[in-house]
């Protein structure tokens, strides 16, 4: 009975914890996009994540409904879309605006 109850408490976590790659790195990688280009990086709140598979295991896209502080100390919500590829993040639609990531954590603007 015990191995029995152990057998399913490990299969258990073992199936709640299984999560794509490319959601899981893509995940990370908007995450580290926010630390690195916000003021107060720990004032990150996501309020809703919504996740699109395009590749299975390579690519995702993540609508973020997010809110941090801004250089004021107020909170700033903003809705984010990131197209992820792996642990990079290619694209960033916000507010209308659109960036492509060239390397090295640079972006620029296509309009």
């Amino acid at each position: 009975m015990k191995r029995l109850l152990a057998f399913l408490i490990a299969t258990l976590l073992l199936l709640s914890s299984c999560e794509d790659s490319a959601i899981r790195e893509g995940r990370q990688a908007y995450k580290a996009y926010f630390h690195d280009t916000l003021k107060d990086p720990e004032s990150l709140k996501i309020y809703n994540e919504e996740v699109t598979e395009l590749t299975k295991g390579v690519s995702a896209v993540f609508v973020v409904d997010m809110g941090a502080k801004n250089s004021y100390g107020a909170y700033v919500r903003e809705t984010y879309k990131f197209t992820t590829i792996g642990e990079k993040v290619r694209i960033i639609e916000v507010g209308g605006d659109r960036y492509f990531n060239v390397g090295d954590g640079e972006y620029i603007k296509t309009n």
